[in-house]
Formats: structure tokens, C-alpha cells, sequence
């Protein structure tokens, strides 16, 4: 991985869930920044209920982080929220770098 593509800064959340009055709320937490290469793979559009939402898969790849999980999402500088989609891929098993697919725009989120 060359040090040059890694040219966006990212932040890492985790989710926290709470309870209040027996009603369960998620919000966010900082787990960690890094800079990031990211890398648009395809766009649509997906439309229910008589609503469109445009979105966009994406790869994401970071120096290795551990601990890193599906259930986190990923903020970039301009405030695009990235879903993560599936288990994050070290490449090569090798703790140098991973891949993380991503959705951004389809999931309200």
C-alpha cells in the first residue's frame, strides 16, 4: 500500500445503545481516525414506497486496524456516512492493511 493514496481522513464510530424509560436509542462514538483511500465501485438508485434513495458501493482500505467490526460505520471529512457491509478484509491475513465494503445513501441512515 503506498502512503499517497491514503489521502482522506476518516473517523471510525462504534455503536453505543442506551436505555431510557425501557426505549432503546444507538448513537455513535468515536473509535478511531485514519487516513483512508476510497474508492467508488458502483452507483444506483433504490426506490420503495414511492421514494428514491441514491447510493453507492464503496471500498474502503485503511492501515490495519484491530478490533475494527461490521456493526461500525465510517465518517468522512465531508460528513458522508459509510455503512459497513460484511466482515472487514485483511489482505492477505498478512495485518498490513484491509479492505472494508461499503454503502453509503440507501439505508437512512
Amino acid at each position: 500500500m503506498r502512503s499517497g493514496d491514503l489521502r482522506h481522513r476518516i473517523t471510525i464510530q462504534m455503536p453505543v445503545i442506551t436505555k431510557s424509560a425501557g426505549v432503546a436509542s444507538t448513537t455513535w462514538e468515536t473509535f478511531r481516525q485514519a487516513w483512508a483511500s476510497i474508492n467508488e465501485l458502483k452507483s444506483y438508485d433504490r426506490a420503495n414506497a414511492q421514494a428514491a434513495w441514491p447510493g453507492a458501493d464503496y471500498r474502503i482500505t485503511v492501515r490495519y486496524i484491530p478490533n475494527l467490526r461490521a456493526n461500525m460505520r465510517i465518517v468522512d471529512a465531508n460528513g458522508t456516512i459509510y455503512s459497513i457491509i460484511g466482515k472487514p478484509d485483511d489482505v492477505g491475513l498478512r495485518r498490513r492493511e484491509i479492505n472494508i465494503m461499503c454503502q453509503s445513501g440507501v439505508k437512512g441512515i
